[in-house]
């Protein structure tokens, strides 16, 4: 059964989904849930609360804005943890082509499993540090928008694999995710000059 209040948020940010997408969420959720329970992939287990602080948060991210309108996007989630943004987005938006990278090899598994189980294609996990990402010439300059879901604690690194992976002159496309606005600062000084920046969280 679609839960209406997450149906309700979603058509309030433009985003709709067919049946089998509800169920593409759900069927995360649950695994996530799972996999939870022994190993940390996040503290929000309640499913209220994934719909809104994973789900429709992610989803806030308007993809035609900062993909410039184009007919094939290409993103890297950069330290994507248990998927968020880059899974949900994938999920409601089938047509992207997404790379889920993190540095945890057990994150990497539960996201190949979340992929394989919901049938998704044109997604692809790397098992990387975020500054060796940066380095890797499969990686750079073949993406479009940046999703970082890092605390932006290392920020350093951080830049140099944006600089690195981010599509020639497309450095008007970054989207960061904060998991607190105690790191605003932070997130300001290293995405200073993009015009285009999203807040997650």
């Amino acid at each position: 059964m679609i839960n209406e209040t997450f149906k309700n948020n979603l058509n309030s940010i433009g985003v709709e989904l067919t049946d089998r997408q509800y169920e593409q969420f759900d069927m995360y959720y649950k695994l996530m849930v799972e996999w939870n329970s022994f190993m940390n992939l996040t503290g929000i287990t309640d499913y209220e609360e994934v719909l809104l602080k994973h789900y429709v948060d992610s989803l806030v991210l308007d993809i035609e804005k900062i993909g410039h309108k184009k007919k094939e996007i290409s993103l890297i989630d950069v330290g994507t943890g248990a998927g968020f943004p880059g899974l949900p987005l994938k999920i409601a938006h089938p047509q992207l082509n997404v790379v889920l990278l993190d540095s945890l090899n057990k994150r990497v598994k539960f996201l190949n499993q979340v992929i394989e189980e919901l049938g998704l294609t044109g997604i692809e996990t790397v098992h990387s540090r975020a500054e060796d990402g940066g380095r890797n010439n499969d990686l750079r300059e073949h993406f479009d928008p940046l999703l970082y879901a890092d605390d932006l604690r290392k920020s350093a690194p951080q830049k140099e694999c944006s600089d690195r992976t981010c599509l020639s002159g497309g450095r008007g496309c970054a989207f960061a995710a904060c998991r607190a606005v105690l790191f605003l600062p932070v997130f300001e000084q290293l995405f200073v000059g993009f015009p285009h920046a999203y807040l997650y969280g």
